[in-house]
């Protein structure tokens, strides 16, 4: 640890710490005035050290909690007694280095004219060799398949935490299938790795070494119940990650749920029951996600349609009334984004080094970040036009659907952007369909 990061440690990180200490002892007291108080503590130091863009979720939902809601009070009692391993990291590394020391590091280099992004998503394998399931729809199913290098992989995650990120999302590919990911996660604790994983492969080793450092959260990927889940990612899929949540669950491990929202599963996973499902098997947020067709196996009559998005939308505000769980809703895809976060909040680092702007947008710039920064990569032409379309607020018009609308794919060559799907020819087989079904 160099000299500054210990003078933050003792002299910022662990007072912080302490507080929070205290906090969850008051929080844990079995007095609703205690965790009024706590509640408010969090709410005004958060919005105090945090930028309004980022967590704006979360400070509503907190807000919503110290207006009286006992469902949410349950929610934070569950991290409150979760493995120590994990509510200690919460207070101490994600709280305290991130979302203080963190966010005024990312306000420093903000003033000096940079765009830091809040989270770097990275996929250290793809799809194939680096993945146990072939998935239907996989939005990454067009990538090459390729193994990012440990090196490089260390190479970014200590560029993060430099520029006060501390966030990663690991996705893939299967992520746990990632030879040296663990070796990582040990090494960098002061990071928290969000995890995609399709959830087939955990064992009793994976839960002891979660455990033992508290910052790796799995999100599950799941489609809805044994029906859906099964049709999606193979026959017995459904057993084998309810297998793996009940490890998580019984080490209270904390794990959330991704689920991506198509015409195939929308009667399904936007309903109570599939909540009380969720709730049952531990899960403390759930993420619905629009499925966007990208990838070598898109299928462009899975979008939900406008109607159904809008629906999803008004069901989900209701759900942290009645459920102990957090939820959120990405409108990815669709024709209601008025703006993303792409290019802005976070950047896509394939595992050759590439970087696209978003995980469904499949367009690189011309840079690798084997030989450039995370700033230089935030500083470069391509991803400032991607931060400039967004900020635009233009309905429909985002980097993820530029598989389907030709002037963006135009603009983003004269860039010296390319397309990062193998199979060039099959977007515009998908473009043509998408144009068709449009007509009619």
């Amino acid at each position: 640890m160099r000299l500054t990061d210990k003078i933050i440690e003792y002299f910022v990180v662990r007072p912080i710490y302490g507080v929070m200490l205290l906090a969850r002892w008051i929080f844990l007291r079995d007095s609703w005035v205690g965790k009024f108080l706590h509640n408010c503590v969090y709410f005004v130091v958060g919005r105090v050290t945090t930028p309004q863009i980022e967590h704006k979720r979360k400070f509503v939902i907190l807000k919503d909690i110290i207006s009286g809601n006992r469902v949410g009070m349950q929610i934070q009692n569950h991290i409150y007694t979760s493995a120590p391993t994990y509510w200690k990291h919460f207070m101490k590394n994600v709280f305290a280095w991130r979302l203080v020391v963190g966010s005024i590091k990312r306000r420093i280099y903000y003033l000096f004219g940079h765009v830091v992004p809040s989270v770097i998503v990275i996929s250290p394998n793809a799809p194939g060799e680096g993945c146990n399931l072939s998935c239907r729809g996989c939005y990454a199913s067009g990538h090459p398949e390729a193994k990012m290098p440990i090196a490089l992989f260390e190479k970014i995650i200590k560029e993060q935490e430099d520029l006060g990120i501390f966030t990663v999302f690991i996705t893939g590919g299967e992520p746990l299938l990632y030879e040296g990911f663990w070796d990582i996660t040990k090494k960098y604790r002061r990071t928290i790795f969000w995890t995609a994983t399709n959830g087939t492969l955990i064992t009793e080793k994976e839960v002891e070494l979660m455990a033992e450092t508290g910052n790796v959260v799995l999100n599950f990927n799941l489609d809805g119940f044994k029906k859906e889940t099964d049709f999606m990612k193979g026959e017995g899929a459904f057993e084998k990650i309810r297998e793996g949540i009940r490890k998580c669950q019984n080490a209270k491990l904390i794990y959330l749920a991704t689920v991506t929202v198509s015409k195939h599963n929308f009667q399904t996973v936007a309903s109570d029951k599939f909540i009380r499902m969720l709730v049952e098997y531990g899960f403390i947020g759930v993420n619905f996600s629009h499925y966007v067709p990208v990838g070598d196996d898109a299928r462009p009559e899975w979008q939900i349609s406008f109607e159904q998005s809008k629906r999803l939308d008004e069901w989900g505000k209701g759900i942290i009334k009645r459920f102990p769980i957090f939820v959120t809703i990405g409108r990815n895809g669709t024709d209601r984004v008025d703006g993303c976060f792409a290019a802005n909040q976070y950047i896509h680092i394939l595992p050759d080094g590439r970087i696209e702007p978003c995980p469904f947008a499949h367009w690189a710039t011309g840079q690798n970040i084997k030989d450039s920064t995370i700033l230089e990569i935030m500083d470069s032409a391509f991803i400032k036009t991607i931060r400039e379309i967004n900020k635009a607020g233009i309905p429909g018009l985002t980097p993820c659907r530029a598989q389907h609308i030709k002037s963006l794919q135009e603009g983003f060559e004269k860039l010296g952007a390319k397309s990062t799907i193998i199979k060039q020819e099959k977007e515009e087989e998908i473009y043509g369909e998408r144009k068709r079904i449009n007509a009619l």
